[in-house]
């Protein structure tokens, strides 16, 4: 997502090297990953900032929390890449249960969906 106007900021304080980065032709580029619908509506996909690659794949952690989010049990969910020499990043997840509900991982991966 980029942005332009007056009530975009000018740059950022003290730091001229991701002011450079960011504002290019007086564009603010927000690192922000939008998905425009069929209707017009904008949708917040995730942070350019968070994706990483696993097996040379391309991975947006918030897609995955959103489905994680959904699977009856879990109450909320964060994903990053922990770092692996082979596939460049491993997916890993952190859960949080529904109060009283009993979720194991492999009930999780038995869930999710096809």
């Amino acid at each position: 997502m980029i942005a332009k106007g007056p009530n975009i900021t000018s740059g950022y304080w003290e730091n001229e090297e991701l002011t450079r980065r960011t504002i290019i032709d007086g564009w603010f580029h927000t690192g922000d990953i939008v998905k425009r619908d069929e209707e017009g509506y904008y949708y917040h996909i995730g942070r350019k900032d968070f994706i990483f690659k696993s097996g040379g794949e391309k991975i947006v952690p918030a897609a995955i929390e959103k489905v994680l989010k959904e699977i009856e049990g879990v109450k909320d969910a964060v994903v990053i890449g922990i770092e692996d020499l082979y596939r460049g990043n491993r997916i890993c997840a952190a859960l949080i249960k529904e109060n009283g509900l009993s979720i194991t991982p492999e009930e999780i991966l038995l869930k999710w969906p096809k």
